[in-house]
């Protein structure tokens, strides 16, 4: 057998090794490179993972289909130099979906950038492994077409496998997400080059090569200031109620938040109203995750130890805890602190006046008004009461019905 022969016979079982790969990989880098528009949680990754795995799926049934029908090699390079343009094309991809997409709940969101740029690059990878497989079977002996089956699909498997690990350890690290993704569209389009066949092959991939040396030049502007192994870091100068401030976004969605008790004022309801306030949203999109520690001493333990990164808690809980040495200041510390606002009040019903005589609810307030006795105030404790009104609680009421503690 000749050298030619040889090498024809190991070009499917390679290429099938490096498009599974590639396929994997984009998988990988495509979680990095969603993650500055919805960030990176269970709910993304799910999305990804079921996006990549239908393309691939999609293009197996038409793969299979496609090598009944025709030769497989010309299909094999024009599907493959597709998959370069599509993967190449992911990142202007998500710059234009964003957009109209972030107007959607953050599951939609995440699922229609994902759908926009990356189920087209799966669905052409799936084209391919059955196109292969069949070429292989082809060139194999028929006794040993059962072997080279079972061979193709380990190929498969194994190329999966390291294409995962290579995004994922080596190259979103080194190169980052958008540079990750032009080199895999570089090894779709030299391996299209090869299914051409000599003639054409060389040509198409000095012109790849040309190509993919000017790739740099064609590559969306960077949507992280600094891309590590971990995050997409971008600084941002902002308006924080009203100050100036310099604010470092980790990815979107990168922490974790966490309140006390569900319908706690201090520790939930206006928490939660200044957030809507400030960032015209809800905390679930906001942050990656959303918890409740039930009370203001967990929240403040949850955040030390770095179960979450962000809190919300009483001023007055944290001065008690401060005091008998249960913070450590090197792990967490007060960000922010909100503008007063009313949170527990006297109430007494409307009718006390007829039940008790005139002027009965106006003795009332005005005897807690004028409490000054040190030790009376301090059995509360309180210093001082103040008055207040209905109108005084309309935050907590409008956050409550938002939250669904309250029927609007």
């Amino acid at each position: 057998m000749s050298g030619l022969q040889d090498m024809i016979r190991l070009l499917p079982p390679v290429a099938l090794t490096l498009v599974s790969a590639a396929s994997m990989a984009v998988e990988i880098v495509a979680g990095r490179a969603l993650a500055p528009y919805v960030g990176m949680s269970l709910y993304s990754w799910t999305i990804i993972i079921a996006v990549v795995l239908a393309g691939l799926s999609i293009g197996h049934w038409i793969g299979g289909a496609l090598a009944d029908r025709a030769r497989p090699a010309p299909i094999v390079a024009v599907t493959l130099f597709l998959a370069a343009l599509t993967t190449f094309a992911s990142l202007w991809i998500l710059r234009l979906t964003e957009p109209a997409a972030a107007a959607l709940d953050p599951v939609s969101h995440a699922g229609a950038l994902a759908m926009a740029a990356f189920f087209a690059p799966s669905l052409l990878a799936g084209v391919i492994s059955p196109l292969l497989t069949t070429m292989a079977l082809a060139a194999a002996e028929p006794a040993k077409r059962g072997r080279v089956l079972g061979l193709m699909y380990a190929l498969g498997a194994f190329g999966a496998i390291l294409g995962t690990l290579a995004a994922g350890l080596v190259l979103v690290s080194w190169l980052g997400s958008a540079a990750s993704l032009a080199a895999i569209a570089g090894l779709y389009g030299a391996l299209g080059a090869l299914f051409l066949g000599r003639r054409a092959g060389g040509p198409a991939l000095i012109a790849f090569a040309a190509l993919g040396a000017g790739a740099p030049t064609f590559l969306p502007a960077a949507t992280c200031d600094e891309e590590s192994a971990y995050y997409c870091i971008r600084i941002d100068d902002v308006d924080f109620l009203g100050r100036p401030a310099r604010d470092m976004a980790l990815d979107h969605l990168a922490h974790g938040f966490t309140f006390g008790s569900k319908g706690s004022t201090s520790g939930r309801l206006m928490p939660e109203f200044y957030l809507r306030q400030q960032f015209s949203m809800a905390p679930k999109a906001l942050f990656s995750r959303v918890g409740y520690s039930g009370d203001h001493s967990r929240t403040i333990a949850q955040v030390q130890s770095g179960a979450y990164q962000v809190g919300a808690v009483n001023y007055a809980v944290w001065d008690q805890e401060l005091a008998g040495g249960k913070i450590d200041l090197e792990k967490v510390s007060v960000i922010w602190t909100t503008p007063t606002y009313p949170d527990y009040q006297w109430t007494v019903r409307g009718d006390v006046d007829g039940h008790f005589g005139k002027g009965f609810k106006d003795k009332v307030r005005n005897a807690l008004l004028n409490m000054k006795d040190p030790d009376l105030l301090a059995s509360f404790p309180r210093e001082s009461f103040v008055p207040a009104s209905n109108g005084d609680y309309e935050p907590i009421e409008s956050t409550a019905k938002a939250i669904g503690l309250l029927e609007p």
